[in-house]
């Protein structure tokens, strides 16, 4: 009578013991009642013994969805359940909520061809947003390549994907001819942004490249340096300010008004704008903090004025790189050699170098609270 009995709740524990001091132990009832017995997620192997994906699948949503490790270690119960109602999706999308992106570019597999897609440029932008790096992707690399592969086999790709986004993933697979390659795309774009966003990556993933033939074969390691001095001189890319780690991907979309500025001044903060003092761009302002900076360029001459507006102290800057003529507020510096001159103050806590050597010349300025390197 026990084993066709309804169990309640309150009752699981005796009758689970019951059952085992019978051997009923194969019976559905007696692994339900386990389960709940057990609870969650212990009981979800016991659930499934009982064939009850539908409970699986409502416990596993009751809990939220949880990508503990806990939860994780029962993830094969999970996926079963969900590919048992063919709910491939909810099973790719749990993937890549805990991380498990060679796991998920396989699923995919099992996904309809209307999901596919879709899943595809999701798994693209959450790629670009974690911390995978080249190390941990080496085992399944050409997995991932075949993903990218799929990706940009579509000809819409750009309508759901930023090329930032497919830029940084390929450098978190760690693939430097092909991340070359793609940025190499986009170094004459019309886009400002864009522009210079692909010709610093560029820069950056051949440095790499060329750290490695450093090694291996020494020649064509100089012949890559002499490329990346080449493309940083005709790009006007100050080498020593690039960043070379990866930017956050969020940061990387920027209203169109801030596109002059990116092409203008590297390493801005967030948020901040650039007042255009005329229609060409060879004069501007900014502002950071209580720290106004304004600059006027052109050709070989370069003019900035950096004035902190709450003690009203300034710095003025005049280069001209023909003669390697440096004026710093009242002092006047002629170099017979080198590129750099280093400065600091009277601005608090500003500090920085003139590039006075290259036309137009370049300021790198460092402020106080603000870790990346300013250069215009």
């Amino acid at each position: 009578m026990l084993g066709n009995a309804s169990i309640e709740p309150k009752t699981c524990g005796g009758a689970v013991r019951c059952w085992q001091r019978c051997g009923s132990t194969d019976r559905r009832e007696y692994n339900i009642a386990l389960a709940d017995v057990l609870g969650f997620p212990e009981g979800l192997a016991y659930l499934e013994r009982a064939g009850n994906s539908d409970r699986i699948i409502a416990e596993w949503e009751r809990a939220g969805r949880p990508v503990t490790a806990q939860w994780l270690k029962y993830g094969e119960c999970v996926r079963r359940a969900l590919l048992a109602q063919n709910r491939y999706r909810d099973w790719v999308e749990y993937l890549m909520r805990s991380r498990q992106w060679s796991d998920a570019i396989a699923a995919l597999e099992e996904c309809s061809p209307s999901e596919i897609k879709s899943l595809q440029f999701e798994l693209i932008r959450q790629l670009a947003r974690s911390n995978l790096t080249p190390q941990q992707v080496r085992i399944a690399r050409s997995r991932y390549m075949t993903l990218i592969d799929q990706v940009l086999s579509n000809s819409d790709w750009k309508t759901y994907l930023a090329v930032p986004e497919v830029g940084i993933v390929l450098e978190r697979i760690g693939d430097l001819v092909r991340t070359l390659r793609f940025y190499e795309q986009f170094v004459q774009a019309e886009n400002l942004h864009l522009k210079v966003f692909a010709r610093q990556r560029w820069i950056v993933n051949k440095i790499k490249q060329q750290n490695y033939a450093a090694n291996v074969d020494t020649r064509r390691a100089v012949a890559i340096q002499e490329e990346i001095n080449r493309k940083a001189s005709d790009w006007r890319i100050d080498l020593d300010a690039l960043p070379t780690d990866l930017p956050p991907i969020d940061r990387l979309t920027v209203h169109k008004s801030q596109q002059a500025a990116i092409n203008l001044v590297q390493g801005l903060p967030p948020g901040v704008q650039l007042n255009l003092s005329s229609s060409d761009g060879h004069a501007y302002s900014f502002r950071i903090d209580s720290i106004e900076v304004r600059v006027v360029k052109r050709d070989h001459l370069l003019k900035a004025t950096i004035t902190d507006l709450h003690t009203l102290n300034l710095l003025q800057i005049e280069v001209d790189s023909r003669g390697g003529r440096v004026c710093i507020g009242n002092m006047f510096v002629e170099a017979d050699d080198g590129q750099r001159l280093l400065f600091q103050g009277p601005v608090t806590g500003c500090s920085g170098a003139i590039i006075y050597r290259q036309s137009p010349p370049l300021v790198q300025l460092k402020l106080p609270n603000h870790p990346d390197t300013i250069v215009f």
